[in-house]
């Protein structure tokens, strides 16, 4: 399509946005173990909290848009008449395990007060979790964070990236659960002060978590 005489496509700006976006995505590296991480194989935490080199070049415009969506309904709440927000973007973080985070929102209704975890999808895995029900590592970083702020009550909400319909799901905790988490917290910190990274996991699950592994090129 061609366009008119006073438009034309930015090439300058964009490419500026694309190389910082770039920059920024490839310096991130933690330290400290987050909770939507805590299924993952143990030897990909490890590479993470080393700062090796990954290949996942949008995570800062990924992690740009979850801080977005979660100010949206932090916002959403607070207009709501029968929510009442008491806070946003609260870090959580416990010095025993190496882990920490931020929830999202924390919310009082109907007297009972809740920690709000949101996470945005696509319209395809909007349509499974419809079906078949929020995936699991969401469920574990909740209950993960229900420890961490020290609540009964969380609320799992789901958004469509496509058109903001969203699904909630109310979550309490779990300890078998939780337990497993904490083991894994133990013997990634007892790797770390090594500095010998676990071995490679395998099984039915290896194929396909190496292949949406962003550090397949070190492993």
């Amino acid at each position: 399509m061609k366009l008119p005489h006073f438009v034309k496509q930015d090439q300058y700006i964009s490419k500026s946005l694309k190389e910082d976006s770039l920059k920024r995505s490839k310096e991130h590296f933690s330290s400290i173990i987050s909770p939507e991480n805590v299924t993952e194989c143990l030897r990909r935490m490890y590479f993470r909290i080393k700062a090796k080199d990954h290949t996942n070049e949008n995570w800062f415009a990924e992690s740009a848009h979850k801080h977005c969506v979660s100010n949206k309904w932090a916002y959403y709440f607070s207009k709501c008449k029968k929510i009442i927000l008491i806070d946003s973007n609260i870090q959580v973080a416990h010095s025993s395990y190496n882990i920490g985070g931020i929830i999202d929102s924390y919310i009082e209704f109907d007297d009972c007060r809740y920690i709000v975890k949101l996470k945005p999808v696509t319209e395809e895995e909007f349509q499974i979790i419809k079906e078949k029900g929020p995936k699991r590592k969401h469920v574990i970083e909740t209950i993960v964070y229900l420890w961490l702020a020290e609540f009964e009550d969380g609320l799992l909400i789901y958004e469509n990236n496509d058109n903001q319909e969203s699904i909630v799901y109310q979550v309490v905790p779990y300890a078998p659960a939780l337990r497993a988490v904490q083991d894994k917290c133990r013997e990634l910190m007892e790797y770390q002060m090594r500095g010998i990274a676990p071995k490679k996991i395998s099984g039915g699950n290896a194929k396909k978590e190496c292949e949406k592994c962003e550090y397949k090129n070190v492993c």
